[in-house]
């Protein structure tokens, strides 16, 4: 048995070691919430209700639990132009920009439009396209995504997007865009690469970008500057293969909890349409122990 001196002196080597996360906080009020009697702190835009088209208002009882019983709900007959929605996130002034998602159904979400960027006005509530971003394939049969996540950038007021518009299962030809909110000026951070989600954050004083790859259960990271140009190569952060109840989910989303832990939704991935008959999803939570430049898993749900 280990002396409880030497066990201790273990611990706090690791909590030494022990790095959180510096994440951004700068998401706005949509002042259409304010406008239609909902209680910000609890309310949210949802892309993720059975059986609705584009996003929706809803009100919950805990806003932690997007399963809790919903007070009321809200949905401006305009939110329903891009179709079926996926990824949304909100910028400083409340703006809501909204991507769409490719459905089994292509009815609603031609594949011209998988890489245009809608946007629900904070003033007015009403959804508009935003910006279209060049394809140089446009998806059909064997991939009908475009745009897959959208992450707002508090230091320079840039949406971060990642497109795999004209990928196959044989070629890859993805990119992750920056753009600025107020030019639309459009900048390349990752070419020739699929990226199924995004978010910055700082480890110390350096800028990252963590992205989840499409074709394998790998987070990468690149160092961004200041204007959000990368810096040096690309590293791999974290694999979750063979993790979880599947073994081989991709990152849908990657988000930096309120404790500065990094969290991974994983999730199955398919080029083509086809979808599981229920949803299926782990979260992933790691931290950063800068001592030895580890992410630790603290727990899978």
């Amino acid at each position: 048995m280990l002396p409880q001196k030497f066990i201790i002196t273990l611990l706090i080597c690791y909590l030494a070691g022990s790095q959180n996360l510096v994440s951004q906080l700068c998401k706005g009020i949509p002042k259409f919430m304010i406008q239609k009697s909902f209680d910000p702190t609890r309310s949210a835009m949802s892309s993720q209700e059975k059986r609705i088209r584009g996003v929706i208002l809803i009100e919950y009882v805990d806003p932690k639990d997007p399963n809790s019983k919903r007070t009321k709900s809200f949905q401006d007959p305009s939110w329903t132009i891009c179709g079926y929605a996926g990824s949304i996130t909100t910028g400083r002034n409340g703006n809501v920009y909204v991507l769409p998602k490719a459905n089994v159904n292509m009815l609603y979400n031609q594949p011209q439009n998988q890489n245009t960027i809608y946007v629900v006005d904070s003033e007015s509530g009403k959804m508009t396209q935003w910006l279209s971003i060049p394809m140089a394939r446009i998806p059909d049969n064997q991939n009908a995504n475009g745009l897959l996540s959208a992450y707002y950038d508090c230091d320079n007021d840039n949406l971060i997007v990642c497109s795999i518009a004209g990928s196959n299962q044989k070629t890859e030809i993805g990119k992750v865009y920056t753009i600025n909110t107020t030019t639309k000026n459009i900048n390349t951070i990752l070419e020739n690469r699929d990226v199924l989600s995004v978010v910055t954050a700082r480890i110390g004083n350096q800028k990252k970008l963590f992205y989840g790859l499409c074709r394998k259960s790998e987070i990468w990271s690149i160092d961004l500057d200041n204007n959000n140009i990368p810096i040096g190569k690309p590293n791999l952060e974290i694999n979750i293969s063979d993790l979880g109840p599947r073994g081989d989910d991709k990152a849908r989303k990657i988000r930096i909890d309120q404790n500065g832990f990094l969290q991974i939704h994983g999730v199955p991935f398919f080029y083509n349409l086809t979808a599981p008959v229920n949803r299926q999803e782990s979260i992933y939570t790691y931290q950063y122990n800068a001592l030895n430049k580890k992410w630790i898993l603290r727990e899978i749900i």
